[in-house]
């Protein structure tokens, strides 16, 4: 019996227009301020992040065990600045 190749028709596109760079999580750290542990943020995309960074804007940071919500202070505002410098358009 031979084979037969069947090549089935794709629903979407196998890259996106829609992905890159700026559509992706930009995970950091932010501090819990009640239960003082170190937590893992990853709701921001880069381009989030920046708008947020250059307009001042509020970056709100959420603690999975104390289900609590607080801003990212400056200093971790600074840090993040930081790790996104590279994204920036020169």
């Amino acid at each position: 019996m031979t084979a037969k190749t069947i090549h089935l028709a794709l629903a979407r596109p196998t890259s996106s227009p829609n992905r890159g760079p700026f559509f992706d999580a930009a995970p950091f750290m932010s501090s819990c301020p009640t239960c003082k542990e170190p937590r893992l943020q990853m709701g921001y995309g880069p381009w989030g992040l920046i708008r947020r960074l250059n307009g001042d804007r509020p970056i709100e940071a959420w603690c999975v065990i104390c289900d609590r919500f607080w801003p990212i202070t400056p200093q971790e505002r600074v840090t993040l600045t930081k790790e996104l410098e590279h994204l920036r358009p020169s």
